[in-house]
């Protein structure tokens, strides 16, 4: 029966081994959970969200190096569609654009990633505004604008009419709590991470990222505990 029970174990682990590669590849829905922080003065805060819009997504591997031991995480894709009207009070600013993320590695410990500082960040896309914004950011009230001249007046000099902003890119996605299922303190089961903060005027973060989400398919982790627990049961056997 011990030999039989061996036998069971030791299959479970060798199937489990092919789930553990595709496991690894896990996507989150950051879908209304993850937004773009702008503050309204620069620094300190409060600050105007965009809230991501449907469609936004992260996707990351635990397993970079594909020996099956999940620890050695990598940014395999990411974007935010922020698509939203802000009452800056000095009129509306209406954005429609993708932010996408490229590159970065990180080290999961415990139940946190702890991500280097290699992530791109790059916008594509719209904006239109009204009154008084306009002419702060050196457009006129009506047409729509390509958002490269809003992140060209976010570095600009303030002598020149920018807001003097130093710009962090590449830059860090900082240190996200992780869980089965997502990225947590946003849901029972998410990630998330306190802020990600892509251009500084002083100590506070000027304009910063929040991450969180979740995972469509809670299972894609179990597979990936799955895989783990089947290579250590067959260790202890051999």
């Amino acid at each position: 029966m011990k030999r039989i029970l061996g036998a069971v174990v030791a299959f479970a682990a060798v199937l489990s081994l092919g789930t553990v590669s595709h496991a690894a590849i896990i996507t989150y829905d950051v879908s209304g959970y993850s937004s773009l922080n702008t503050g309204n003065s620069l620094p300190p805060p409060p600050y105007f969200t965009t809230p991501a819009s449907a469609g936004s997504s992260l996707t990351i591997n635990t397993d970079t190096n594909g020996d099956s031991v999940v620890g050695d995480v990598s940014l395999v894709s990411g974007h935010l569609n922020l698509v939203g009207s802000t009452d800056t009070g000095f009129g509306l600013f209406n954005s429609n654009v993708v932010t996408t993320f490229t590159g970065g590695t990180g080290t999961l410990s415990g139940s946190t990633i702890l991500w280097s500082s290699s992530t791109l960040r790059s916008n594509v896309g719209t904006f239109t505004c009204t009154s008084l914004v306009c002419g702060a950011l050196g457009v006129t009230e009506g047409p729509t604008y390509d958002i490269s001249i809003y992140d060209a007046y976010l570095v600009a000099p303030v002598a020149s009419g920018g807001a003097g902003l130093t710009s962090l890119n590449p830059f860090s996605l900082g240190a996200w709590n992780f869980s089965p299922g997502g990225i947590s303190t946003v849901s029972p089961t998410g990630i998330s991470v306190s802020y990600v903060s892509i251009g500084s005027a002083g100590a506070s973060p000027a304009i910063f990222y929040v991450f969180g989400g979740t995972v469509p398919e809670p299972g894609t982790f179990a597979l990936v505990l799955l895989g783990l627990g089947g290579l250590a049961l067959r260790s202890r056997k051999v």
